[in-house]
């Protein structure tokens, strides 16, 4: 059974998902980040990424919503949508400069508990102190949001990396027939994170 807390962000995230529009982006490199001389918050940063990862998972169609602004980051859903049946793959990514590299390490946290059966530790080869937090998915739905009418299952994840002053924070909220295993859902997540570095980099 999905919690309150879960069941309230999808029936949210369910008429902005099939209500945007979709778009699609240059493809970018697989290189990790070098850190830059300086790093800057990117507009309508996630038209820039490269949908095709999150396609290759999910399948669907793209589509991308702006969130609110605040002075020092920028923050959008990059979201995978199928219709028959219904899937959606959301992902939420959050760009920030930090005054300081020490700054930017306490922004960038730590993964926080996933449960005995999740993952969450500290990855290597994007940026610096990149970690990634993934519960186990939680089973079929017994009662799924409308207007979802089949079996379905959700997934929640979280994933962070930095390089230099720059942070990439990462959150991944999937409802669909049959959703990411581990090895996926972290794979997005670091790619994600890494794109969103190499985007930041002046």
């Amino acid at each position: 059974m999905v919690d309150t807390r879960r069941r309230s962000w999808l029936v949210l995230l369910l008429p902005v998902a099939l209500a945007g529009c979709a778009g699609t982006a240059d493809p970018s490199g697989s290189s990790s980040p070098s850190p830059a001389a300086s790093y800057r918050v990117v507009d309508d940063f996630c038209t820039k990424l490269d949908h095709q990862p999150l396609l290759d998972v999910a399948g669907g169609t793209t589509q991308v919503r702006d969130r609110p602004d605040r002075p020092d980051r920028k923050s959008c859903v990059l979201s995978a949508v199928s219709r028959d049946p219904l899937a959606i793959h959301a992902v939420t990514i959050t760009m920030l400069v930090a005054p300081s590299p020490a700054e930017a390490r306490e922004s960038l946290g730590g993964p926080p508990p996933a449960g005995a059966q999740g993952i969450a530790r500290e990855v290597s080869g994007v940026g610096d102190g990149a970690w990634v937090s993934i519960p186990p998915d939680s089973g079929p739905m017994t009662d799924p949001p409308e207007p979802y009418d089949g079996p379905v299952t959700s997934r929640m994840a979280m994933a962070a990396a930095m390089a230099g002053t720059a942070v990439a924070h990462v959150h991944f909220n999937f409802i669909a027939p049959q959703v990411p295993d581990d090895a996926q859902t972290e794979e997005l997540a670091m790619e994600y994170a890494r794109q969103t570095l190499d985007l930041m980099a002046d």
